[in-house]
């Protein structure tokens, strides 16, 4: 499943729950935290960064037991954590599925999940209806078969994900839907809107993909094959933006042009780690291996040789690690860069610099002037 990083999944965040995420950052505190539950997935997307074989899983020990979950879970409680994001590839083919989201549940825990939506039955429905989760994110890939089939390899998908969407409405679950915007979807963004429309769901379009990948995973792709030209990339962006702010896009502007024009947004010094990653969240893998956040695996640490408690105070320790960019320092496009320390290292390692991130913040930059 392609995605920006966004590990906590509370970009919309409630005033309590931003309050309790300061009180965390100041304490030290794993607010929250991702169950990558499998690498696994029954799509083959063409930008997907976190794909794996049944068979290549099986060779590296195949899934975490529910038991193993539940213990790692317990000691993160005990923690403080309180928000989970279960996510994969795709979470639904963890085996203990149904299992696993009862026990969080039963425990405290406030639960989203990321899915392609295919694999929602009514089973599925009527347990997050039991117990709601805080949100269900949907991936939509495209609005006709022709395009599941090109991009997912899976012309059944957009059927199931279709019939997933109105289940969901029907039973009353929290959705938003997730667009994955690439070359071969952008001709459907307006059919992908309607869907959403109709449905009453919100959306967010997620325009950057990631240039790099999981090392274990090593999925054969060529990502500027897929990923939009920066230019188009940030067209989506903005029609993100006046999507989420409706009446108030223009007003938005405005203020947006009056901080630009006043230099306080610039970008003071070097581009460092200051995200919520090894913070207030961290992300544990299929393997049971903490990291940072999913694409800083150099810092993971194992939990079957260490306890959550200790595996967090280390990964705490790599926030004084990460080099700085440099080339960031006194950059005026900050308001409209969505780069964060990982993604410019990723860009950097696989094409050389943080060409795409500028072109891209730049051309944002422009279609908000007019």
């Amino acid at each position: 499943m392609q995605k920006t990083v966004n590990m906590e999944d509370l970009y919309d965040a409630t005033a309590l729950e931003k309050m309790l995420i300061a009180r965390a950052s100041e304490k030290g505190v794993p607010i929250s935290t991702t169950f990558e539950l499998t690498p696994t997935c029954n799509l083959k997307c063409g930008m997907c960064y976190i794909r794996l074989p049944q068979s290549r899983l099986d060779e590296l020990g195949g899934w975490r037991s529910l038991e193993e979950w539940k213990a790692t879970a317990l000691e993160m409680k005990k923690m403080g954590t309180l928000f989970i994001l279960l996510t994969g590839g795709e979470p639904l083919l963890y085996p203990d599925f149904p299992e696993l989201y009862e026990f969080l549940c039963k425990e405290g825990f406030i639960i989203t999940i990321n899915t392609n939506g295919t694999l929602i039955t009514p089973r599925i429905a009527q347990l997050w209806k039991n117990q709601l989760p805080r949100r269900v994110n949907i991936t939509l890939y495209g609005a006709s078969e022709d395009t599941y089939e090109k991009l997912c390899h899976n012309r059944n998908g957009f059927q199931q994900c279709l019939k997933a969407l109105s289940l969901m409405k029907a039973y009353g679950i929290p959705v938003k839907i997730n667009f994955s915007m690439v070359k071969e979807n952008q001709h459907e963004y307006d059919k992908m809107m309607q869907i959403a429309s109709d449905l009453g769901f919100p959306v967010v379009a997620d325009c950057y993909m990631l240039s790099g990948c999981n090392s274990l995973c090593q999925p054969a792709r060529d990502i500027n094959s897929h990923r939009l030209p920066p230019e188009e990339a940030a067209k989506f962006a903005v029609k993100q933006i006046a999507y989420e702010k409706g009446e108030h896009y223009e007003a938005f502007k405005e203020y947006w042009h009056q901080q630009m024009e006043t230099g306080i947004l610039t970008q003071q010094g070097p581009l460092g780690l200051d995200c919520r990653a090894a913070d207030t969240s961290c992300w544990i893998d299929f393997r049971g291996v903490m990291l940072p956040c999913d694409i800083m695996e150099e810092y993971g640490v194992s939990l079957k040789e260490y306890s959550v408690q200790e595996a967090w105070q280390k990964v705490r320790e790599s926030r004084q690690k990460v080099a700085p960019h440099e080339e960031c320092a006194g950059c005026t496009l900050k308001p409209a860069c969505s780069v964060c320390w990982a993604i410019a290292r990723q860009e950097k390692q696989v094409n050389g610099g943080l060409d795409y991130l500028c072109k891209m913040a730049r051309r944002k930059s422009d279609f908000l002037k007019y």
